[in-house]
């Protein structure tokens, strides 16, 4: 790195302390020398990092520092709006400083590397889509999964094992999907049976208890958590318990029939796999949950993939807001 590179590098650090200085005074938190140089290191990694990355780092400079300073540090960054906290569906949550300019990721399902990209007209169509459904926009996700290509050409990416780009690479995303090239999708009177199918090709046991909890969930409202599921279960059985419902959901999810939901809001929700692909938007004041579709995204999205060399695989588009008209006292 280049002597002007490094004091830019060490100006942005800089920076980057004061302001969490000054939101530390604010609160009335404690301001320390280990918060300091947490907030340092974290100013000059690059790309997306975990906590256990962070503190690797960090304890080349002070050893003491141990893994719940470092998490909770973290924490006060993202609740300051001075990093952001993205989840790329591998199991992990990582940080990365809160920049100027908005942006999306491109995520590489092979070896987990990630792309920053940020596409004015894709904002704008997300705009008018919001507009339509009377909805006001606050953030959003956006996430595109695909294949790089170094794997679409058989080859392996350079990127996996590469230590230049560790803080841009993460580990490939596990969330469960139907297989490539198969349409595990099946219409509600058909989803039990499918299951059943399901847990006779895996040698998994067929129970009458996990037969209804996919029949109920089947009939369910779309986005359902495991308590709600639970709750209409019991209605016909009250012997089930939550622990059956969880792990019914997570094979149900695993088998390419149902498809997991995180909103941000702390809870996991779970839908039918349809034969139609659908984003979200998610209002924080009612918690209301409106699917959309929306052709020239869809459009957009395979033209962004294909110029970074990627195939398109999956993605994930969730507008964050409220419905203009909410109010308040509905949170």
């Amino acid at each position: 790195m280049s002597s002007h590179s490094e004091s830019r590098s060490n100006s942005q650090a800089q920076a980057l302390v004061e302001a969490f200085r000054a939101y530390l005074l604010r609160e009335d938190l404690k301001s320390t020398h280990q918060r300091d140089l947490i907030v340092e290191v974290f100013a000059g990694c690059e790309g997306h990092v975990s906590v256990d990355e962070l503190l690797d780092e960090v304890s080349k400079h002070d050893g003491a520092i141990g893994y719940a300073t470092v998490y909770r540090t973290l924490k006060l960054l993202a609740d300051a709006g001075l990093a952001s906290v993205r989840q790329f569906g591998d199991g992990q949550s990582r940080y990365e400083v809160q920049g100027n300019e908005h942006h999306d990721h491109l995520i590489c399902t092979e070896c987990g590397f990630v792309v920053e990209f940020r596409s004015p007209e894709l904002e704008e169509l997300q705009a008018v889509v919001a507009k339509e459904h009377g909805f006001i926009v606050e953030s959003h996700r956006h996430e595109l999964y695909g294949d790089c290509k170094e794997f679409l050409a058989g080859r392996p990416c350079p990127r996996r094992e590469s230590p230049e780009h560790e803080g841009q690479r993460v580990r490939p995303p596990r969330e469960g999907n139907p297989p490539r090239g198969e349409d595990a999708s099946e219409t509600v009177e058909d989803l039990p049976a499918a299951f059943r199918r399901y847990l006779s090709e895996e040698q998994l046991k067929a129970t009458r208890q996990r037969d209804l909890i996919a029949e109920v969930f089947a009939a369910s409202s779309d986005h359902i958590s495991v308590d709600d599921l639970l709750a209409l279960v019991r209605e016909q059985d009250r012997q089930i318990g939550y622990a059956t419902v969880y792990r019914t959901l997570r094979l149900l999810v695993q088998s390419g029939l149902a498809a997991e939901r995180r909103f941000g809001d702390g809870h996991t929700r779970y839908e039918r796999r349809d034969a139609e692909h659908h984003d979200h938007m998610i209002c924080s004041r009612s918690g209301r949950i409106i699917e959309f579709v929306n052709e020239e995204i869809e459009e957009l999205q395979e033209a962004i993939a294909n110029k970074h060399g990627f195939r398109l695989v999956k993605h994930r588009h969730e507008l964050h807001g409220y419905l203009d008209g909410t109010e308040a006292s509905e949170d």
